[in-house]
């Protein structure tokens, strides 16, 4: 989960075997303030589910406010309202 205004990671889930072991070094990276830059410019390991977590590169929806928005500009727009 991604704060749009400061593109801070703000939470992370994932629900597979071994999400444990890769939450544990997520939890840390979220901690230190980690952007989703930082995380896009993490190589994976390939093939591993954890490779999942650095691969996000474009959002699948956006939420403004506890609401579903249809883009990015819209959540900027709110913002900066």
């Amino acid at each position: 989960i991604v704060d749009a205004a400061s593109d801070r990671v703000v939470g992370v889930h994932i629900a597979t075997d071994g999400a444990g072991e890769m939450m544990q070094g997520i939890g840390i990276a979220v901690k230190m303030g980690a952007t989703k830059k930082d995380f896009d410019n993490t190589i994976g390991i390939h093939p591993t589910s954890a490779e999942e977590l650095v691969t996000m590169r474009t959002p699948s929806y956006y939420y403004r406010g506890g609401k579903k928005v249809d883009s990015l500009d819209e959540v900027k727009e709110a913002v900066a309202a």
